[in-house]
């Protein structure tokens, strides 16, 4: 059984300078089961927009989107690009298993979710992660929010929304 992962976000405040950091538990578990529930049933499509901390902003459409079963590891089908960020989901996460910090899925020699601070579908390692730590732009490599065919992965996006809907 997966783990829930621990997130820290820190809010910034004027009463607040340096921040206060809330531990959010995020049930990795859950959310794939939803998603493997949901994609099984229909055809899916995925939509991925995303903002820079310069408010620009792009998108990615997948034509076909899939996430397996728990035994299968969660293993990521995404396919058909379209949109003006780039394609950074096929080469690296597509076809890969769901990696966390306590489940080791990946190609790589080292848990690629410990490293880079998150679960995702790696592969050795990846181009795209929207699970990484929220850093505000600039970042140190693949650390952060990142969508490599845009920004490159020394860059933390400041927003993310990934929305499926039938195809």
């Amino acid at each position: 059984q997966i783990e829930s992962g621990k997130i820290c976000y820190k809010r910034i405040t004027h009463s607040n300078p340096h921040g206060q950091c809330k531990i959010i538990m995020v049930d990795y578990l859950n959310g794939n089961n939803h998603l493997h529930q949901l994609t099984s049933q229909r055809k899916y499509t995925l939509r991925i927009d995303m903002s820079d901390f310069e408010n620009n902003h792009r998108h990615a459409v997948y034509s076909k989107f899939f996430v397996g079963s728990e035994s299968a590891g969660y293993k990521l089908d995404v396919t058909g690009y379209s949109g003006d960020a780039g394609d950074s989901m096929n080469v690296h996460q597509n076809g890969k298993k769901f990696t966390t910090i306590d489940k080791d899925q990946d190609a790589h020699g080292e848990n690629c979710a410990q490293y880079y601070k998150g679960g995702w579908w790696y592969g050795a390692c990846h181009q795209c992660n929207l699970n990484g730590l929220y850093l505000k732009g600039s970042s140190t490599y693949g650390e952060g929010i990142n969508w490599y065919t845009w920004k490159g992965l020394k860059y933390s996006l400041k927003t993310t929304t990934m929305m499926i809907r039938r195809s």
